[in-house]
């Protein structure tokens, strides 16, 4: 671990400092949950990863060692994405999605992630209307929309909005 990744409060999310389990079992939900699982943190806890896809829940890609792809090479960051594809496939997983640790992209994020076939980046704060980036099979779901209840929820949030006299705000 660099020490400039360990102070980071990033770096605590994916389990570098503290090494338990950040989810309590029975864990229990209605609905199926995404679940942004570094490469590093799927190797050091496999049965807690294939739990949560047990459980019918989806696991994304969330780096290999939870390091900013903007302080990466394009080559460090393709190994990044193929090594943690690698590590969460041998799990069960099929990852679909991408949620950066530091929720930058680099130049070459959008490409990669094209490459290696995900379909959907929940990164962005721009719009919370999933979109496609442009000249990219990539779709865009905002990640505060994402963490408040998956592809539907902006659907939802739109309609409040709107019927609570706020829907100006996202015209």
């Amino acid at each position: 671990d660099e020490p400039a990744t360990l102070i980071r409060a990033s770096a605590i999310s994916a389990a570098s400092l503290f090494p338990r389990p950040r989810i309590r079992w029975p864990f229990s939900s209605n609905r199926a949950m995404r679940f942004f699982v570094p490469g590093r943190v799927a190797e050091r806890y496999p049965d807690k990863v294939r739990r949560i896809l047990d459980e019918g829940h989806e696991v994304g890609l969330h780096g290999h060692t939870h390091r900013s792809p903007t302080v990466l090479t394009r080559r460090e960051e393709e190994e990044e994405l193929a090594r943690s594809l690698t590590v969460l496939r041998e799990l069960g997983a099929d990852p679909v999605g991408y949620r950066s640790p530091s929720w930058d992209f680099s130049e070459h994020t959008l490409p990669l992630l094209s490459a290696a076939g995900l379909s959907y980046s929940s990164n962005m704060m721009d719009d919370i209307r999933p979109y496609v980036h442009d000249g990219y099979d990539i779709v865009e779901h905002s990640h505060i929309i994402d963490d408040l209840g998956g592809e539907r929820a902006h659907v939802r949030l739109i309609a409040a909005l709107e019927e609570s006299g706020l829907g100006h705000i996202i015209d």
